[in-house]
């Protein structure tokens, strides 16, 4: 295992183990989640607060029920997916896209893409277009502007 190294955090200040090597997005660099609420990073859902059903729909649904219907979903679609291919899904998951035609930023670990989402090619990929042309992004983490 890697060796283990004690620092203080920049932030907060309190000490904490961090492995070397280790640069994860959501900790400092200590290796612990930081209790400054102003930093997204640390406090998610200071920025972006969780769903709700109850807001959204202004229904109470229990866990679970929406497991239960997520389940079922999950199983429809991959039967979709294993008997018609992709296509089908993704025309789908096109038909129903926030943001389509607008600008967006993909966040990866070591670049953010800003640009705008145009199309899920027939991969999965995202397809961003940004100054310099298209991009086809595998796995990134997208963000509305």
């Amino acid at each position: 295992p890697p060796a283990m190294s004690r620092e203080v955090c920049t932030c907060c200040g309190k000490e904490g183990k961090r492995r070397r090597g280790c640069n994860s997005a959501n900790r400092d660099t200590t290796g612990h989640y930081c209790e400054r609420e102003d930093d997204e990073y640390q406090n998610p859902s200071a920025i972006h607060p969780p769903t709700s059903l109850l807001a959204e729909t202004g229904k109470t649904v229990s866990t679970e029920d929406a497991l239960i219907h997520l389940a079922a979903s999950v199983a429809r679609w991959g039967d979709v997916l294993e008997t018609q291919g992709f296509a089908p899904v993704r025309e789908a998951w096109i038909n129903r896209a926030v943001k389509l035609g607008q600008r967006i930023e993909a966040r990866m670990a070591k670049e953010t893409v800003p640009g705008v989402f145009e199309d899920v090619d027939l991969t999965g990929a995202l397809i961003i277009r940004t100054p310099t042309g298209a991009r086809k992004l595998h796995a990134a983490d997208i963000y509305f502007a």
